[in-house]
């Protein structure tokens, strides 16, 4: 998965197993990925090889921040929605610093149905996903608070069931040994492949 943007890394990104041919000539679940980088340009964030990425908190300061604060970290996200695949998408967010959060106090950002390639890099600070009737129950995210959060992209079938995940927690000013939660697992368990070694970058306009 190679995503486009100054700046973000494809060495380092969390992807599910999907675009496998099928017996009868069908594709199953489309390929889709999740991944952590600094907002801009900046040293890669570090990483387990596990999907846990580890990030420092404060403000960022490029614009719109600080007026309006943003992390110094971005989630980005890839789907590859093509071929008329009959799939919903959702991504799931974590505002709560709290380690072991439940993805039913995430918010919910809903795709609907997709036949493209899509992918973006979102901060959570950005006033969309903030207010909503999905925002997370968690207060609004606060980009200097340390802590864990978890993000999961989930397919879903015509009958709204899931069919697929990929999943990334950050852990904000915490090192790396520290161990995901139960219920963090069990958010990250389903569909993932590791993170993937496509060492490459595009210098199209940064996403950020």
């Amino acid at each position: 998965m190679t995503f486009g943007g100054t700046g973000i890394p494809n060495h380092s990104v969390m992807v599910s197993a999907g675009s496998i041919l099928v017996p009868n000539g069908a594709r199953s679940l489309p390929a889709m990925g999740l991944t952590a980088h600094q907002r801009f340009v900046g040293p890669d964030l570090l990483n387990d090889g596990n999907g846990i990425f580890f990030a420092a908190p404060g403000i960022s300061n490029n614009p719109p921040s600080p007026a309006d604060p943003y992390a110094t970290w971005n989630v980005g996200f890839y789907i590859d929605g093509g071929v008329g695949r009959p799939y919903t998408y959702k991504l799931f967010y974590d505002f709560d610093p709290a380690s072991g959060n439940a993805q039913s106090g995430h918010g919910v950002f809903d795709f609907g149905p997709l036949t493209t390639l899509i992918q973006g890099s979102w901060n959570m600070g950005m006033n969309f996903l903030d207010g909503g009737p999905t925002q997370p129950t968690f207060a609004s995210f606060d980009p200097t608070a340390v802590g864990q959060y978890t993000f999961a992209l989930v397919a879903f079938n015509g009958q709204g069931i899931e069919s697929g995940r990929t999943a990334i927690q950050v852990n904000v000013g915490d090192s790396m040994n520290v161990i995901p939660e139960p219920s963090t697992y069990a958010l990250m368990a389903t569909g993932l492949v590791g993170l993937v070694g496509i060492a490459r970058r595009r210098n199209s306009k940064n996403l950020a």
